[in-house]
């Protein structure tokens, strides 16, 4: 599988499954259906439309109902179907490059990345020097407040020049004593 071994592999399965799915493995060409109203495998779950899996060592096609909804020269096809039969979404994923299922990016934008932000665990250690973490950046400090508690959090700000500091309310439960 996956460029190692010419075998073929087709499955038909339910999401959650613990019980056998349809499945099948062979050194020749596979081919695996499920008609509509009939269990798949032995999960009980009867398939709400006909599909036809066929798997061979140069391709892979899935047929859901009448039409075929995916076919891959080398690598994986792969077909999502809601329990009421319908085509939630249908992919190919070619294996000799990567194993990534294609998304759709208009459900999920990519965003370049700006900066990345140091962490510091501080905790109550007392005084903390937190210099190399706010180099060139925001300082955000968040208090985990999981049980009431008073606490304080102060910050000594320094520079050479006057700058343009903006100190944001406070979010949650959390009360903003003083900033100055």
């Amino acid at each position: 599988m996956f460029g190692q071994v010419q075998q073929s592999y087709g499955i038909v399965g339910v999401a959650g499954a613990t019980s056998a799915v349809a499945e099948q493995l062979s050194d020749g060409p596979v081919e695996l259906g499920v008609a509509e109203g009939h269990p798949i495998g032995e999960t009980g779950v009867a398939m709400p439309v006909s599909v036809q899996v066929r798997a061979s060592a140069s391709e892979g096609s899935i047929r859901v109902g009448d039409r075929e909804v995916a076919r891959a020269g080398e690598g994986l096809a792969l077909a999502v179907i809601a329990p009421g039969g319908q085509l939630v979404a249908a992919a190919v994923v070619d294996t000799t490059r990567t194993l990534r299922v294609p998304f759709d990016m208009q459900l999920l934008p990519l965003y370049r990345l700006s900066s990345a932000s140091r962490c510091m665990d501080i905790g109550n250690l007392g005084w903390i020097n937190v210099t190399e973490a706010t180099m060139a950046t925001r300082l955000v400090a968040r208090v985990d407040n999981y049980r009431p508690f008073d606490s304080t959090l102060v910050f000594y700000l320094a520079a050479d020049r006057p700058t343009g500091l903006v100190a944001a309310a406070p979010q949650g439960t959390a009360r903003r004593s003083s900033i100055s």
